[in-house]
């Protein structure tokens, strides 16, 4: 087959099965994109958005006007703005590399989000919290500015920063616009208040990463925010946006003591105690206030912690979710009688929970068609099972012979009846911008209460089935969230910080009254009661997070309220815009290379240097990505080009790659070589390969499939006896790869644990597909992942290998792990089917059997710290292994079977 034919022959296969299987890449390809250009941004949004995305072009550029002249900083190029529908989950992240980019998600937080609601325009706080990390991690000045006019886009001093800062910064700028932003927010001032109370502060060593101890990853962000806030107090005259502009001059990272003395002529490890001390008499003065009322008599029923919510009353027992960092989140059962606990089944992330009869419902995440992570209806009666796919469920209540839930879609939220089926029946509430949640639905299905935020606040809203009317309970300044209905139906509980810290209040329907329920140090939220209305079970915030609380229903003094009907907005589709379609050459090409020199020794006391570079760029959606390298060997007269591209725009992914070692442009081998040297071999590689991978994720495992197709040229040259002599080798073949990890890991996991990893490799040459050499083999891998004690995990791991028709010099599986004398990272492909504790190179065979048992011990876990340093020690840990098995040619026995008994060490630290 000829050179021409063996390309077109691998397109069209390639381009065949993109078409006929299913995809892989950032987005789902049904999104068509857009793009709005403005002076400083490109704004890129999918259909669906228009509104959202001509909103946010004009906030971009009042929030870089504000930014930019208060950093003092103005990058060179067009900040690319990524603004998507494609999670339930409400969030953003910038980066600077290759080019500055921004991806907002446009679904809005809750309350429980860190204090993330606080802010009557999403959009705007998050783009100001991501833009200003935009602006920061930018800059760049002194010696380190010349790599920009140099090498591109390959250094930003900036990045190693402590995360306290690099995060703080942005949280003070989002909080500029009182009473919003995270440090405006009662939750922040609770978590912070919590962590006083229980003489828990943290060190600015674990603020310079996130810790795994509660709040966890809240620490940096709200810690940092309030110090960043007292250093600008403290120091009006100084922005403290200086501390990144002393920072990004530095030629040397980690130096934040240094920046700090410049700019505010004294260490920041001192002045974060000062913070403190004044934190904690501020906090200390409002706990006394607390205490002057009266704190509530409760039972704390968890020690758990974290994000262990959602309480409701199930027969005559208490059901909730437990989220902690240590293991997967759970669906429990508390039996009131034994006061026992019980794992019901193991959920993803939920945001809510309703009981039925002998059901459970929940809404929970799942990755929709491999691409969108949507909230979706989840059932427990003996097992838990979805219900819905891409319904994007936020609440579900039961209701008549169905259900009555609140759907999301783009920035729009639905309040809809759902039939047994949970087929959409009804719109009693149509695509309003009002984020309404928390839904609970009275017994008789007359009635039903939610959350709705206007303005910036929430409010709580009673909606009536019969007369399709919304009638606003609560109408202020306060956050009032999680309402639940009385069993006799005439009044309304729910959480508020209208008295500065979130605690229980009783609306009475009949009276128009509210009465505060609860007086607690921490917060008080998902209430529910008791069928005999007597027992409040609800979400206690504590100090290691969320717990389950009981507390006997009792009210306090009461004041007037005044009830008014309420019209909710219905959105209107606006379709005018100056919009243009996505063009991806605007940020696919590579902004920076990376030049090298080394030498490589021919033969004894000669050695050929090598110059060369590597590039790599990719456009903002990912649909293109690429990798360039190019290497001259200036004795050699030869060059090597390496080049891999991915189509990510399709389903499946797409990816061709090309490397050759042999473009020769004067070929002058065995290169003078001295009498000394009586042979030489020099080996060069031409090989391109072509192919698909195609994905399919799910919360809890990941699968991937890789076809694709090789053509290899070997190209040998053998000088012996002042003679050289050449031959080549192709080899030409299919290839299958599979991938399947249904593990879990945690923030304490010391390595993949309860689940299973399987993987499988094919490789089939054939002279029908050019190759010179008829040969296959197969090889894979199934471990499984076992929770041992405390945190430990017992791993079985099984290996196996076949090739047929090999021969000898291409014989693929290696008895040893490691080269004697080297220390390299722990290899991939074939050279991991081997045996540890074997030199490397004893012995090649086409045979391969080794199974493995190894107990990975924690020795040590927690989070150290040291000064300013943005790196922290998590974990030491300690694995014992036995191996037994064997490599062989054709035939063997178990008389030749090896076994290694051994052990590792590994410890863990994060940057």
């Amino acid at each position: 087959m000829s050179k021409r034919l063996l390309w077109i022959y691998s397109i069209l296969i390639t381009f065949f099965f993109a078409y006929t299987v299913h995809a892989a890449s950032m987005f789902h390809p049904k999104y068509t994109w857009y793009s709005i250009k403005t002076s400083h941004f490109w704004i890129h949004y999918h259909d669906g958005l228009e509104h959202e995305a001509l909103r946010l072009a004009t906030i971009a550029e009042e929030v870089h006007e504000k930014l930019a002249e208060n950093i003092n900083w103005q990058p060179f190029f067009r900040t690319d703005v990524v603004l998507c529908d494609t999670t339930d989950m409400a969030n953003g992240f910038s980066m600077p590399f290759p080019y500055n980019r921004v991806q907002l998600f446009v679904v809005m937080p809750h309350v429980e989000d860190a204090g993330l609601s606080n802010t009557d325009d999403w959009l705007r706080m998050v783009f100001t919290h991501e833009y200003t990390h935009t602006l920061t991690m930018d800059m760049i000045g002194g010696i380190p500015e010349a790599t920009r006019y140099t090498l591109g886009r390959v250094c930003f001093p900036n990045i190693l920063m402590p995360v306290w800062a690099v995060e703080g910064y942005p949280v003070l700028q989002e909080s500029q616009r009182k009473p919003w932003g995270r440090l405006n927010a009662n939750y922040t001032l609770m978590v912070l208040r919590q962590e006083v109370y229980s003489k828990n502060l943290k060190d600015i060593s674990l603020a310079n990463n996130f810790p795994r101890e509660w709040p966890a990853g809240m620490v940096p962000y709200l810690y940092g925010g309030l110090f960043v806030e007292f250093c600008t107090r403290n120091y009006p005259e100084k922005d403290f946006g200086e501390i990144f502009k002393e920072n990004s001059d530095n030629i040397l990272p980690f130096l934040m003591e240094k920046n700090f003395n410049d700019v505010y002529g004294v260490r920041a490890i001192a002045l974060w105690q000062i913070w403190q001390k004044e934190l904690i008499n501020d906090l200390n003065d409002q706990i006394a206030e607390i205490k002057k009322r009266g704190v509530s008599d409760y039972t704390v029923l968890t020690s758990t912690g974290f994000y262990t919510s959602f309480p409701r009353f199930y027969n005559n027992d208490i059901v909730f979710i437990a989220m902690t960092n240590k293991e997967k989140p759970s669906l429990v059962k508390y039996n009131t009688h034994n006061k026992t606990f019980s794992r019901l089944a193991y959920v993803n992330m939920p945001n809510s929970l309703a009981v039925s009869n002998n059901t459970i419902m929940v809404s929970d995440v799942e990755y929709y068609q491999s691409f969108d992570l949507f909230r979706d209806v989840f059932m427990y009666d003996t097992k838990y099972s979805q219900k819905t796919k891409g319904l994007r469920v936020q609440y579900i209540e039961s209701f008549k012979s169905g259900y009555v839930a609140i759907l999301y879609d783009k920035g729009k939220y639905s309040l809809v009846q759902l039939d047994a089926t949970f087929t959409i029946q009804k719109y009693f509430i149509y695509n309003t911008p009002f984020q309404i949640s928390y839904l609970r639905v009275l017994g008789d299905s007359s009635k039903a209460v939610f959350s709705i935020v206007h303005n910036g606040f929430s409010d709580i809203a009673l909606y009536d089935f019969t007369t399709e009317k919304t009638l606003l309970l609560t109408n202020d300044s306060f956050v009032d969230i999680h309402p639940t209905f009385h069993p006799d139906g005439q009044k309304v509980i729910f959480s508020s910080d209208r008295d500065g810290v979130f605690n229980l209040y009783e609306i009475n329907l009949i009276s128009k009254k509210i009465s505060r329920i609860s007086n607690v140090i921490g917060g008080a939220f998902f209430p529910d009661i008791s069928n005999n209305g007597t027992t409040i079970v609800f979400s206690s915030y504590e100090a290691n997070g969320y717990n389950v609380a009981l507390m006997p229903y009792a009210t306090g003094q009461s004041q007037e309220l005044s009830p008014i009907p309420f019209t909710i907005q219905q959105y209107e589709e606006h379709k005018e815009l100056l919009q243009q379609p996505y063009n991806p050459i605007y940020s696919v090409i590579g902004p920076w290379w990376a030049p090298y020199v080394y030498s490589e020794e021919l033969y004894p006391d000669k050695y050929d240097n090598h110059i060369g570079f590597n590039t790599s760029g990719n456009d903002t959606l990912y649909r293109h990505s690429y990798s360039l390298g190019l290497d001259y060997a200036l004795l050699q007269k030869r060059m090597t080009l390496a080049l891999d591209y991915i189509y990510s725009g399709l389903y499946p992914d797409l990816f061709i790659s090309y490397k050759d070692e042999g473009i020769i442009f004067d070929d002058t081998f065995p290169w003078e070589p001295p009498d000394t040297v009586a042979y030489m071999r020099r080996t060069l590689k031409r090989k391109v390969s072509s192919g698909i991978s195609i994905p399919f994720q799910k919360f809890y495992n990941y699968n991937q499939l890789i076809l694709y197709y090789t053509y290899e040229k070997t190209m040998v040259s053998e000088y012996y006896s002042n003679t050289v002599y050449t031959h080549d080798i192709v080899l030409a073949g299919s290839h299958v790869a599979f991938f399947h990890d249904g593990t879990y890991t945690g923030s304490f996991s010391v390595s993949p644990e309860d689940g299973m990893v399987f993987e499988s490799y094919a490789d089939i040459y054939d002279s029908s597909l050019s190759s010179d050499i008829s040969y296959s083999k197969v090889r894979g891998g199934l471990y499984y992942f076992f929770r041992g004690f405390g945190n430990d995990v017992l791993a079985f791991m099984i290996k196996g290998g076949y090739a047929h028709n090999a021969p000898y010099y291409l014989y693929p599986y290696n008895i040893g792990r490691y080269a004697k004398g080297k220390s390299q990272s722990i290899p991939s492909d074939e050279d991991a089917y081997s045996m540890r504790g074997f030199a490397k190179d004893m012995f090649y065979g086409n045979r391969l059997a080794v199974g493995s048992i190894e107990y990975r011990i924690h020795l040590f876990q927690k989070d150290v710290g040291y000064r300013m340093l943005p790196l922290m020690f998590r974990d030491m840990w300690l694995t014992p292994f036995v191996e037994y098995g064997n490599i062989w040619i054709d035939s063997t026995s178990l008389n030749d079977f090896k076994y290694s008994i051994g052990s590792e060490l590994h410890i863990r630290i994060t940057a």
